[in-house]
């Protein structure tokens, strides 16, 4: 295969990512209440990874700019799923952490997802589940490279 078919079958595929997601979503949302923002969710798991970093690590993770990111941490802190504090280490510097709410959220968040997603690759077998996480890991890894390392 010449390296320009493999640039169309690679451009199609991702091109069908966003609806495929945009499926998982839609299914998601009519079988749970979910009331927070897809950014709210995104800023809760990447504080569940890794907490107490300063705010400006989290704008990565969540893919925003920062005036966006701080009407998002407002808004969470008004809610009562983070706190802001100031950084022992350096008195300069503001941490993210998540409240005790914070946490029961983003667990009772990712129950769901994982509920959703087992009714989802209910009739898989275990090969197609394996393909699934490797096909899965390949291709976070591969577009977090192509992120950090792109072309001009």
């Amino acid at each position: 295969m010449n390296k320009q078919t493999q640039i169309e079958e690679i451009s199609t595929a991702l091109m069908n990512v966003p609806r495929l997601m945009h499926h998982f979503r839609r299914t998601f949302k009519t079988d749970f209440d979910v009331s927070l923002k897809k950014s709210e969710m995104h800023l809760l798991f990447a504080l569940h990874q890794h907490s107490n970093l300063p705010m400006k690590d989290y704008l990565t993770a969540v893919d925003m700019e920062s005036g966006s990111f701080t009407y998002l941490t407002n808004n969470m802190v008004e809610k009562g799923l983070i706190e802001r504090v100031q950084s022992e280490a350096d008195k300069r510097v503001t941490v993210l952490q998540l409240t005790e709410k914070g946490i029961e959220t983003c667990n009772q968040t990712k129950r769901q997802i994982n509920s959703h997603i087992q009714k989802m690759i209910c009739s898989l077998g275990e090969d197609d589940l394996s393909e699934l996480a490797r096909a899965l890991y390949s291709l976070e890894n591969i577009l977090g490279k192509l992120k950090e390392n792109r072309c001009e």
